[in-house]
């Protein structure tokens, strides 16, 4: 089991400190066509085409709508299923970019997509759920493998990564283009997805009051964000606050944990709970998503509970954010309440914290985060 823990923590990682070789996971990639070198010439994917798109949301099936329904597991002990009811025309989308699933340790960037599983199931665990508040919008894209992460050659880094941003930010001007329609936009990110939303509210937001009135809420989840990083997108700071950021790292409370990427002298790393936007204290997570069969639920979990591919958590955790070294904030996590987690193991004591669980530890709250600002229940 610990090594299943560990390959999903290795999966999701998107900043550069881990072991010197992820073990390998059912659900990542571990072989095929060798990665393509850095700074090696491609052809713009051409987002046009919907096999470029994981999830897209002007399309009747894709993996933002494959059997959603889950087991409840609540307070008492007692489970009880609940289908999944999604939006049947909601005014909003959903943008959202997948983290590491490419965990070879080869420099480079991920160019082979005859097999898309692993950007499927990760995908659908982290946010085919929120097609209850939204269209989901998910690409493709030629991301930088683990290894990459890893080095500290900037010729070796920088390349793929700049890539990748180059092939989300394609993607994102052909949503915006051809399937937006004038529709609200909830741009949501996680680990190195994460990073490239921080680079599309950027490039794309922070400078364009128009496409600003149409942002509900960013959720650039597990990545890079400082306080004041952009001066006309802030931190969320109320519950129906618009066109704002939720981030934050997850660990497990009182690690005291330090950053894995250098923060400027005088910045502070943003954390903001989504359970308190205010910042008034410890909130209770209402409700951890985990997929069950999918990504890293499966073998988890999925021994555990049978009957539906998700397992809801009811308010098993609180979490507050919290002082770590050196000017990193993160969110605390701590067990409240009956959980099927053995968050006790030292793994998740460990630089990585609980990064990947960051979207299943809160996904409820998150989607509730994206209901209340569209005016929903």
């Amino acid at each position: 089991m610990r090594i299943a823990l560990l390959a999903a923590a290795l999966l999701l990682l998107g900043a550069g400190c881990a072991p010197e070789a992820p073990p390998v996971a059912p659900w990542g990639v571990s072989n095929g066509p060798p990665p393509a070198p850095p700074g090696t010439p491609a052809t713009p994917l051409d987002y046009a085409n919907p096999a470029q798109w994981v999830c897209r949301g002007d399309l009747p099936t894709d993996a933002c709508r494959q059997d959603m329904d889950a087991i409840e597991l609540r307070p008492d002990g007692s489970r009880v299923t609940v289908p999944f009811v999604p939006a049947s025309n909601p005014g909003v989308d959903c943008f959202y970019v997948y983290p590491t699933v490419d965990l070879r340790m080869t420099p480079g960037s991920h160019t082979d997509f005859s097999d898309t599983t692993a950007m499927r199931s990760v995908t659908r665990a982290q946010v085919g759920r929120f097609e209850q508040v939204c269209r989901v919008f998910a690409p493709l894209y030629r991301q930088a493998t683990f290894g990459t992460l890893l080095s500290k050659d900037p010729s070796q880094r920088l390349p793929p990564l700049q890539l990748a941003y180059e092939d989300v930010r394609a993607a994102f001007d052909t949503y915006l283009e051809k399937f937006n329609g004038g529709r609200r936009i909830v741009m949501v990110g996680h680990s190195q997805g994460g990073g490239l939303i921080v680079r599309l509210l950027t490039d794309r937001f922070d400078g364009d009051p128009a496409l600003r009135s149409r942002l509900v809420v960013a959720l650039p989840i597990g990545s890079d964000f400082v306080v004041g990083q952009l001066p006309n997108v802030p931190l969320c700071t109320r519950d129906d606050q618009l066109g704002c950021v939720i981030t934050f790292k997850s660990f497990l409370a009182g690690t005291q944990p330090r950053t894995w990427s250098p923060i400027a002298p005088g910045k502070v790393n943003a954390c903001v709970n989504p359970t308190d936007v205010a910042g008034n204290g410890r909130g209770t997570l209402s409700q951890a998503e985990f997929p069950l069969r999918e990504a890293y639920g499966g073998p988890l979990l999925g021994s555990m509970f049978t009957g539906a591919p998700f397992l809801l958590v009811d308010s098993a955790y609180s979490a507050q954010c919290a002082e770590g070294v050196d000017g990193f904030r993160y969110l605390g996590i701590q067990v409240t309440g009956q959980t099927p987690l053995p968050l006790t193991n030292a793994v998740w004591r460990g630089a990585l914290g609980l990064h990947v669980f960051d979207m299943q530890l809160a996904q409820g709250d998150l989607i509730e985060a994206v209901r209340r600002r569209i005016g929903g229940r």
